[in-house]
């Protein structure tokens, strides 16, 4: 016949199995399943958080959290507690479905916006094409020589730098005339930088 503290023991990691398997269970799940199992509590405060005042046609942006990309955030606390994006939610609620596998794309170009007039499902490549098609992916001007920001140079500075240093002078000479690091005046002179400057 097995000791009380024996049967106790067992009883204990059984139940501690099961506490691993429902915490596991809770990480395995996609924030699409925790959306599916919102609580009327959670729809509520979703509700409270949208500005629809500009009508049915505008952008009903969220008025709580977002995160430094635009989406906004909503904190599900039902029985699976996680954070899903506002604009998942408003699809979810108005077609009852979530794609699986599929982004949710803003055709307003808003991410803060829930106004399921102006969300679509669509995969990453569809949303990468809608936001070309839209003139959203170009890459910034590079800005090259006395246009660059950061540039201590000019092209006449670079000039006459060039010339200086065919006429005999160093760069430790030149840095210092014109009242500059050395390793600018190195780069223009030997054309690793200001290439452009003839």
């Amino acid at each position: 016949m097995p000791s009380r503290g024996a049967e106790n023991g067992t009883n204990a990691s059984r139940t501690d199995c099961r506490i691993a398997d429902l915490v596991l269970q809770n990480l395995m799940l996609s924030n699409d399943d925790v959306i599916r199992s919102m609580t009327i509590s959670d729809v509520g405060r979703y509700l409270l958080h949208v500005d629809r005042s500009g009508g049915a046609a505008a952008c009903w942006p969220w008025m709580r959290y977002r995160r430094p990309s635009g989406y906004g955030m909503l904190m599900i606390t039902g029985r699976r507690k996680r954070a899903v994006r506002a604009s998942r939610v408003a699809y979810y609620l108005a077609n009852d479905a979530l794609p699986t596998g599929l982004e949710i794309c803003h055709s307003c170009d808003r991410p803060e916006c829930c106004n399921p007039a102006h969300l679509f499902a669509g995969s990453h490549l569809d949303n990468m094409r809608d936001a070309q098609r839209k003139g959203r992916m170009r890459k910034p001007p590079i800005l090259v020589g006395a246009r660059n920001p950061r540039a201590t140079l000019t092209e006449d500075m670079v000039r006459t730098m060039r010339a200086e240093l065919a006429a005999g002078l160093s760069i430790a000479e030149i840095a210092a005339k014109h009242g500059l690091n050395y390793s600018p005046v190195v780069y223009a002179c030997t054309w690793r930088t200001w290439k452009h400057v003839l």
